[in-house]
């Protein structure tokens, strides 16, 4: 009797007709059809989130098409709207400039988020691959996250932002969208460097990056006059200078508008214990003072049954009623 030969181990043999629905990288995932190649039936995008599938969607082309005609019913036509939605479901890396040019694409009108995947695999946006690269650029840009004024202007040209409502309220309307990064990183730096500013500090802030703004503008076009440009960069220099930061060249970094920096600067030339007012420099804020009156006094008066009077108050002398 003849025995059944077994496969060796590590190899599974299985009948040719059941092979192909073992290979999940042939199913459709959304309307379950299972094709005979992935070219052609499914499209291939850069996302990290599809590596391991060569690349390929686990969406077929059609249910691609399906979910696209849905979202421009929802979305009222918005095209735009329709493709970074769907970016967003696929995380698939979304930009303004790559809806552009499928825009142009002749199968753009046949299959436009196809077109864009096709787009977005062009070699000049190979460096973003997922919709998480979106939502960084759009945070940076925004000021949601911290950046360099270089990483925000970037941002902002690669996702085309549209500024929103606060940042229109804040600056006005009539600027590009590089302008309006540059004037929020600045603005940023500004209000971080004068810490707690008052409202009214904050209205000059939000002047002096105008100036600057335009400062800019003029200094790009190279067209506008020397005066103009002197006129605004002292603007911006004298708006500074009324909350107490001071930008010209012959500042070296340090903010004269506070007392304490201005003792530090004078100690640089002459120490506080040569001046003959040693007092003024040895309690210059008034917190030792405060925290003897206010603090010392009241405790050792009710530690060790003491009537030490506040000497600004106390009439001396008198008896207590």
């Amino acid at each position: 009797m003849s025995r059944k030969r077994t496969p060796p181990r590590g190899r599974v043999s299985l009948p040719k007709d059941d092979e192909p629905k073992k290979r999940l990288n042939l199913l459709c995932f959304r309307c379950g059809t299972m094709y005979r190649k992935q070219q052609g039936s499914f499209s291939k995008v850069r996302s990290t989130f599809y590596e391991q599938n060569a690349g390929y969607l686990h969406v077929c082309n059609t249910c691609l098409d399906s979910l696209f005609a849905h979202y421009r019913a929802v979305f009222d036509g918005d095209l735009q709207q329709c493709c970074y939605t769907m970016c967003l479901n696929f995380n698939i890396y979304y930009s303004v400039d790559i809806f552009n040019a499928a825009k142009n694409s002749p199968s753009f009108e046949e299959s436009p988020f196809r077109a864009y995947i096709s787009r977005s695999n062009m070699v000049q946006f190979k460096k973003w691959t997922d919709f998480t690269d979106t939502i960084d650029q759009e945070a940076i840009s925004s000021g949601l996250v911290e950046a360099t004024q270089e990483e925000v202007v970037s941002a902002s040209l690669a996702q085309d932002e549209r500024p929103s409502q606060a940042v229109l309220d804040r600056w006005g309307g009539g600027y590009s969208n590089p302008e309006y990064a540059f004037m929020q990183s600045l603005y940023k730096s500004l209000m971080k460097q004068k810490r707690n500013p008052t409202p009214l500090q904050e209205s000059v802030i939000i002047d002096a990056c105008k100036y600057k703004c335009q400062h800019n503008r003029f200094l790009q076009d190279g067209d506008s006059k020397a005066s103009d440009i002197k006129t605004l960069s002292a603007l911006y220099q004298d708006a500074l200078k009324v909350i107490g930061l001071d930008v010209s060249p012959k500042n070296d970094g340090v903010d004269e508008g506070t007392f304490g920096a201005w003792v530090r600067e004078i100690e640089r030339f002459c120490p506080a214990e040569n001046y003959k007012d040693k007092k003024k420099y040895r309690d210059m804020d008034g917190l030792g003072e405060y925290v003897e009156r206010f603090m010392f006094r009241p405790l050792r008066n009710w530690l060790t049954g003491s009537n030490e009077k506040d000497p600004e108050f106390n009439i001396g002398g008198e008896e207590d009623v």
